[in-house]
């Protein structure tokens, strides 16, 4: 991936690096808390895996465009059974996606 596409994919998913915030006083804290809360700061923080999966995706499809992209269901697995049904289903899935081209998950 060459530096360009890296810039474009960091800033189409709003992942550049934050400014430095001052707090080194009381008043420069209290300003950057009327800037960005701290629920706000939270939101943000937790948006962060989303915009990162995104572009990771993005990226995927930028190198290879003909991969498809597969959900792998999600469960809780409570034993040793659970677990081989769970692997059996979703290896029978990316199976039958491998027989049309490249899959990501």
């Amino acid at each position: 991936m060459t530096d360009a596409q890296r810039t474009k994919l960091t800033q189409d998913h709003h992942l550049a690096p934050l400014k430095p915030i001052e707090l080194a006083t009381p008043d420069q804290l209290q300003d950057a808390l009327d800037d960005c809360t701290l629920d706000h700061w939270s939101s943000k923080t937790q948006a962060l895996s989303s915009r990162f999966d995104a572009a990771r995706h993005a990226a995927l499809l930028l190198l290879k465009p003909n991969v498809m992209l597969v959900s792998i269901t999600k469960r809780t697995l409570n034993n040793e059974a659970e677990l081989k049904a769970w692997l059996a289903e979703d290896e029978q899935l990316l199976a039958d996606k491998l027989k049309i081209g490249a899959v990501a998950f």
